[in-house]
């Protein structure tokens, strides 16, 4: 990663002409015949002209970093794209290194790069229909220290499918459904066709991806990924369950339902095939008809997140999830995001967030300020390690945009904000607490920012919002059925009766209580009666 100098006598200046991402630099001079003095060194700092309008920080310091390193990682990667990292893979991906994406929107709501972003990535479009991996690239990575990719071969046994189908997935997905990027959708519409396409072809009569004929990878943790593997076929579904979504909004109808009935036959030969209810978890793979002995975190985490396992089974692999004593595959830093979005997902917050910080709480403390790195642990020296997962231990980059997904995490789920309407003209705010006693932070919209402060003490819970102008909001704040409220909104109290799910002007479930109000600064308390 360093460069090397001949000098000549005399005077002189010199600049590297590729830009470094260091903490520390270090000067070595050798075979000087004369004496060397060095007059000055100096930095010119390359940053992507972005307003950081994002912000998250929480009663606990671990998540407040991590939302913060997540951020600042990204921000390292934002150049005329999102790149993986600023070396081994300085170049743009899909897959795990687009999940940049997810601190961008985190932390600065930014939707030109993002646009470019997957408008390149789309260009790398091949003629059956499946994506380059990366694009524009045909080296494994810089410097020629990887394998060269041939650009004008289809079907290359080197290309990743899984990371195409990650794209497909964040673009009709929560970019879709937070920033409203309609227009976005409908220029890239036959690139999600052609990519739906080429799975067809590539899926056996249950429906599934199978003895897919490329390189195969989804995260670097234990897995099995031959025959039907999971975690491929779990974002096959969700990529046409998205689409589904898509098209009914453009208007192709009868698209909608193939990709809907496409979508219910994934998830169907998944929840068949691969639940091994001895262990009360999903298998990785199934091949020729056997279940496979491995068990990851990942494949379960999509389950959840993705609609696949039903309310006993999630129960089941909330359990396998959290029991540190189970032989469940870890994620490594690149795909863990997917777990705990899964634990949100089916409710168990208390968990995500303890996990979320007990996993990252080591890389936090390593330096300060602190970044996201590829890996747990901080160097390898080489693959050979035995008493560890492979998830654990790799040639890490320690910037790496592929594990900064817990910031969209943080801001979306601890401050609570989903959108009703493609773009959060329309959005609902509940926080997910967990264990957790205060967060505040901002939300970056195309409609202008959404602040969002919630604290709870001693049977009371109060949140603060800020909202732009025109956008409604159903403000929405945890109880328990059993128990009698007061409600009280900008200063109008309301007296909630326990066992009571419906009253008018108030929002009701067994599980919430609140109110819908539009545009400006509200204050939502709940305090037991």
């Amino acid at each position: 990663y360093g460069d090397r100098y001949r000098m000549r006598e005399g005077a002189q200046t010199w600049q590297p002409f590729e830009y470094k991402q260091f903490r520390y630099l270090q000067l070595v001079f050798r075979h000087a015949a004369a004496p060397i003095s060095v007059d000055r060194v100096s930095l010119l700092s390359y940053e992507y002209p972005a307003e950081r309008r994002g912000q998250f920080e929480c009663s606990n310091e671990v998540l407040t970093k991590l939302w913060t390193a997540a951020v600042d990682t990204t921000y390292l990667q934002m150049e005329d794209t999102i790149v993986c990292d600023a070396c081994r893979e300085r170049s743009s991906w899909g897959g795990d290194g687009a999940h940049g994406e997810y601190a961008v929107w985190a932390g600065f709501g930014e939707t030109a790069l993002c646009d470019w972003h997957f408008r390149l990535l789309a260009r790398g479009r091949m003629a059956d229909g499946m994506l380059h991996d990366r694009y524009p690239c045909t080296e494994g990575s810089l410097g020629g220290s990887g394998g060269l990719m041939q650009a004008n071969v289809y079907d290359n046994p080197g290309n990743i499918p899984q990371h195409a189908l990650v794209l497909a997935v964040l673009l009709s997905g929560d970019y879709y459904h937070y920033f409203g990027r309609r227009a976005l959708l409908e220029e890239l519409y036959p690139t999600l066709v052609g990519l739906a396409g080429w799975c067809e072809r590539h899926a056996d009569d249950t429906g599934l991806l199978y003895g897919l004929g490329n390189w195969n990878w989804v995260d670097w943790s234990p897995s099995d990924l031959q025959g039907a593997n999971f975690q491929t076929n779990a974002f096959y579904a969700k990529m046409l369950d998205n689409m589904a979504r898509v098209a009914e909004d453009l208007g192709y109808e009868r698209d909608a339902q193939r990709w809907a009935a496409g979508a219910a036959q994934v998830r169907t030969s998944l929840h068949q095939l691969h639940w091994d209810a001895e262990r009360g978890a999903f298998v990785d793979s199934v091949v020729d008809g056997q279940q496979s002995p491995i068990i990851s975190e990942v494949a379960n985490g999509l389950a959840l997140l993705f609609g696949i396992a039903d309310g006993d089974q999630q129960a089941q692999i909330v359990k396998v999830i959290g029991d540190p004593a189970s032989s469940i595959g870890r994620a490594s830093p690149l795909f863990f995001y997917y777990v705990i979005e899964g634990l949100l997902h089916a409710g168990a917050h208390r968990l995500a967030l303890t996990m979320l910080r007990e996993r990252f709480a080591p890389m936090m403390a390593y330096a300060d300020p602190p970044s996201i790195w590829e890996a747990w642990q901080a160097y390898a020296l080489d693959l050979g390690v035995a008493d560890t997962d492979f998830a654990d231990v790799l040639p890490a980059a320690f910037t790496h945009s592929g594990g900064v997904g817990p910031a969209w995490t943080l801001s979306k789920h601890v401050l609570g904000v989903a959108p009703q309407v493609p773009g959060l003209a329309r959005c609902r705010i509940a926080p997910a607490c967990g264990d957790l006693d205060w967060a505040r932070g901002v939300l970056p919209s195309v409609h202008g920012d959404i602040a969002v402060a919630w604290k709870r003490d001693d049977g009371c819970m109060t949140l603060d919002v800020s909202l732009p102008v025109g956008v409604e909001a159903e403000l929405l704040l945890p109880r328990d059925l059993a128990r009698a409220y007061r409600l009280t909104l900008d200063g109008t109290e309301r007296a909630i009766p326990a066992s009571v799910v419906s009253l008018p002007a108030v929002s009701l479930t067994e599980d919430h209580v609140g109110a819908i109000v539009t545009g400006g600064s509200h204050r939502l308390t709940l305090t037991e009666a």
